[in-house]
């Protein structure tokens, strides 16, 4: 009973450390105060516009992109300690719709990594001081052959800029193909549609 409560009181000391170091996501890397130790938070709510499921319909097809929040988590900060940043997390994915309205996965990044069954980590991360501007890093795990240049797929970047005042919402995406393993074959295209304006359903 007594390691038990040994235990408890630890773990609720450790928790009590990391309450006291949370900081407003707003102030990451803009002060010369190291990040060790901290947790940078979404405490203005600024990831709230980007939350849910985002549609682009073209023909029978709609690409389709959800977005959540997850919280704290970890950043490995070399040999210094870790530090922690909220994040917003998603996966993407094509269907067809049938003349029912039945839809039909074309293509979809939440899927087993190779012949795994393992399932991918959310491919798209991502952040927003603004409310407005979100940007990130995105894996697109669906173009052809990509696992011959990655088992996690082709690399890139992306940004998502509401667009004020519009009723749906909807905001401008735009991604672009970062070739970090600078392959005269790597794609330069994404395997989904791009710099175009998704609409929030949901």
């Amino acid at each position: 009973m007594k390691h038990i409560l040994i235990i408890l009181l630890a773990t609720i000391s450790v928790l009590s450390c990391k309450a006291q170091h949370i900081v407003n996501l707003n102030t990451f890397n803009q002060t010369d105060e190291p990040n060790e130790g901290k947790y940078y938070k979404d405490l203005d709510n600024n990831f709230t516009p980007f939350l849910g499921t985002w549609e682009y319909q073209y023909g029978n097809q709609i690409f389709r992109v959800t977005l959540w929040k997850e919280e704290m988590v970890e950043h490995e900060n070399g040999i210094k300690p870790s530090y922690f940043k909220d994040r917003i997390k998603g996966h993407y994915e094509i269907v067809e719709v049938g003349a029912f309205e039945q839809e039909t996965i074309i293509k979809t990044s939440n899927k087993n990594i190779k012949n795994t069954n393992t399932t991918y980590f959310p491919v798209i991360a991502g952040g927003t001081i603004d409310g407005i501007n979100l940007g990130g890093s995105i894996l697109d795990n669906t173009v052809p052959d990509s696992s011959r240049f990655s088992a996690f797929g082709v690399e890139g970047g992306f940004t998502m800029q509401i667009i004020s005042g519009s009723s749906p919402v909807q905001a401008f995406w735009s991604g672009e193909i970062n070739n970090s393993l600078q392959l005269p074959d790597y794609p330069t295209e994404f395997s989904f549609p791009n710099n175009i304006t998704l609409t929030k359903v949901n």
